[in-house]
C-alpha cells in the first residue's frame, strides 16, 4: 500500500527524475515553499522489493492563492495534484483535514473541465463568480 507524506529535501532530486515534466527547480521550489509555510507538498510513494523509494505522485496546497478570488476569500488552493484515481480519495481528505487544522472553512482548485465531473463526486462545486479560462474551471468545497 503506498505511502503519503509531506515532502523532504531528500525527495527532491528523485521526484524530478520521475516526473520529468518538471525540473529539480520546480520540486526545490516546492520544498523550500513549505519549509517557509507558504505551502504543502506532499508525495506518495512506495517501496520496491529492495526498499528502495518509488515515488507515486504528488500534490501541493498554497495556503495563499495566486487566484485573487480565492486569495480575497483566504482560500487556500491545490495548485497541482498528480496522482492516480485510487489514490486522489485519500490525497483529497489529507488536504482537507489540514486546511480544516489551519482554520480554513473552504479549500479550491483550478482543473480542466473535463476533470469538473470527478471533483464534483467529492463535493466540489463550481465557483459562483468565477470565469472559466479556456478549459480551466474554478470549483471549490466547504470544509464540515
Amino acid at each position: 500500500m503506498p505511502s503519503i507524506r509531506t515532502i523532504q529535501s531528500r525527495d527532491v532530486q528523485f521526484l524530478a527524475d520521475t516526473f520529468p515534466e518538471q525540473d529539480y527547480d520546480y520540486f526545490n521550489t516546492l520544498h523550500i515553499d513549505q519549509l517557509q509555510d507558504k505551502s504543502r507538498t506532499w508525495i506518495v510513494h512506495d517501496v520496491d522489493e529492495y526498499d528502495d523509494l518509488i515515488y507515486l505522485g504528488y500534490a501541493c496546497v498554497q495556503w495563499q492563492s495566486d487566484y485573487t478570488a480565492f486569495w480575497r476569500r483566504n482560500i487556500p488552493e491545490i495548485v497541482v495534484i498528480s496522482v492516480s484515481d485510487d489514490i486522489l480519495s485519500e490525497m483529497l481528505k489529507i488536504i482537507e483535514a489540514i486546511a480544516r487544522e489551519r482554520g480554513h472553512q473552504k479549500v479550491g482548485i483550478r482543473v480542466d473541465s473535463s476533470d469538473e465531473q470527478i471533483y464534483q463526486s467529492y463535493v466540489y462545486v463550481r465557483e459562483a463568480f468565477a470565469q472559466a479560462k479556456g478549459d480551466t474551471i474554478v470549483l471549490n468545497k466547504t470544509l464540515t
